[in-house]
């Protein structure tokens, strides 16, 4: 679909987001269409050539945010593909007299339209049809809307990206399919891809990575991606947990329907995107993702629970539980992070149940050093990605320990999954580097499909980790 500038005059659907009832041409808007993303047509056959209006809610002048207005897009995106018209007119009237930002309204409404009109369809049969949209918005063209139509596009594009990776058949995104991705989709200017295999992580002694993958017939990786555009900005490390499937290995899950469990990877798939966002928009950053990919099956070869692994920190871990497996893939990409010099980490991934019992399937997790912890919640609210702190309870490591070795990979305690798994992680975190761990195992799905969430994989964390990472070189210095 292709935005643009203007009024058109030929058959086309306008669409109009109203926060009061007003009275355009032969249509009266009634207080009762004003409500929250409720979408109403009309039809007007006054006029030589017929349109077709789409009235969209958008609540009350107080309840207005950039994030209503992306949920708002996405609903009218939806409905407008199922209209016999391919060109689209969109009012931005709404935005007299709010208190909104006519730049970042723009980027917001474009990047819900796409985000809404999102559809996976690689596996049926019959695929609905998607219109190419010619939409006009009925603004002044300037070089600031210009820009806030290509970074809203952006934004919508890799998160599009990110989905697409995630809902894929795990016996189609595998480790060994999954890297290749990586390397083809990144390797360019000011980019490098390294991929280092089974022989590599032997030598690096990234014992836990190799323990989840034996259990697979494919080899687990770890995968670096370079961006630099600026090198004296922070060096910051992103690592997402890619588990392209996780069956539980030899703990093996009892649920009714695990297919999700393809979506295990969905801290690396945010990574993927967050990187692809990032270079897209040729942000002056200094990152590197480090993604450790694997699958965790069980057969003859798997990892065991009682199982002891030896980590290059010279830690001793107990498997406790086979199913408890990000964590031990996260330490060892936490561990080789000290070899890049990094100034920040930031991890993310789909690690417990209990995060989603703690918050609910809207928000993630954060913990670690508070500079972090704030200012993602803070970017949380303006992107969508929803974010809370969380607090890493000292008192609660004990719970890790082992009768056989230093520390256990689950908790002898029943209570406070997520900060458990999170003390776990911090063991293996560089000294004096500043970090934060992102819990996303509810948000990382739509449970419906609503607003400019679609039913499946939604994408989360790419729009909250480039921002971040943006952000954060802004804020900071490179430490010397």
């Amino acid at each position: 679909m292709n935005f643009h500038f203007g009024q058109q005059k030929w058959d086309m659907i306008e669409v109009y987001p109203v926060l009061k009832p007003f009275l355009h041409k032969s249509i009266q808007i009634p207080k009762w269409m004003v409500e929250k993303h409720k979408c109403h047509w009309f039809r007007d056959q006054s006029e030589q050539a017929s349109r077709d209006y789409l009235v969209v809610g958008l609540g009350s002048d107080e309840t207005l945010t950039y994030e209503s207005l992306r949920e708002a897009a996405g609903e009218a995106a939806r409905i407008a593909n199922s209209c016999q018209k391919d060109n689209i007119q969109i009012s931005f009237d709404f935005l007299e007299g709010v208190n909104l930002n006519k730049v970042n309204a723009v980027s917001a409404f474009v990047e819900g339209w796409m985000l809404g009109a999102y559809q996976f369809q690689k596996y049926r049969q019959e695929k609905a049809a998607v219109k190419p949209f010619r939409i006009y918005l009925l603004l002044d063209e300037t070089n600031e809307l210009k820009k806030a139509i290509e970074t809203g596009a952006l934004r919508a594009k890799s998160t599009n990206l990110t989905r697409d990776l995630c809902n894929t058949d795990p016996t189609d995104l595998n480790p060994d399919t999954f890297t290749e991705a990586i390397r083809k989709h990144f390797d360019g200017e000011n980019m490098s891809v390294r991929i280092y295999g089974n022989d590599d992580l032997q030598k690096l002694e990234l014992n836990g990575l190799l323990a989840v993958g034996r259990g697979s017939r494919f080899s687990p990786y770890l995968a670096e991606i370079k961006l630099c555009n600026d090198p004296n900005k922070p060096h910051i490390v992103l690592i997402g947990k890619g588990m392209t499937y996780d069956s539980g290995g030899i703990s093996i899950k009892t649920g009714r329907n695990i297919s999700d469990m393809r979506m295990d990877m969905g801290g690396a798939g945010a990574v993927f995107g967050a990187m692809d966002l990032l270079a897209s928009g040729n942000k002056d950053v200094n990152v590197t993702a480090l993604l450790p990919i694997s699958e965790n099956l069980p057969n003859e070869k798997a990892f065991l629970p009682g199982e002891v692994i030896h980590f290059a920190n010279g830690l001793h871990v107990q498997v406790g539980n086979t199913d408890a497996e990000g964590r031990l893939i996260l330490a060892d990409a936490l561990l080789y992070s000290e070899r890049l010099n990094p100034d920040v980490i930031i991890d993310a991934a789909t690690l417990t149940g209990s995060i989603g019992a703690a918050l609910g399937l809207k928000y993630a997790g954060v913990f670690g050093n508070e500079v972090i912890t704030d200012l993602m919640k803070r970017l949380g609210n303006d992107s969508g990605d929803f974010i809370w702190p969380m607090p890493l309870i000292d008192e609660y490591e004990k719970s890790l320990q082992s009768d056989y070795a230093d520390i256990c990979n689950i908790s002898s305690d029943l209570n406070a999954g997520a900060i458990t798994a999170a003390l776990f992680l911090r063991k293996f975190v560089p000294h004096n580097v500043e970090w934060g761990h992102i819990d996303m195992a509810a948000p990382v799905q739509s449970a419906q499909t609503k607003g400019y969430h679609v039913r499946g994989a939604s994408g989360y964390g790419v729009r909250l980790l480039a921002d971040f990472v943006e952000n954060y070189s802004k804020l900071k210095e490179r430490k010397r």
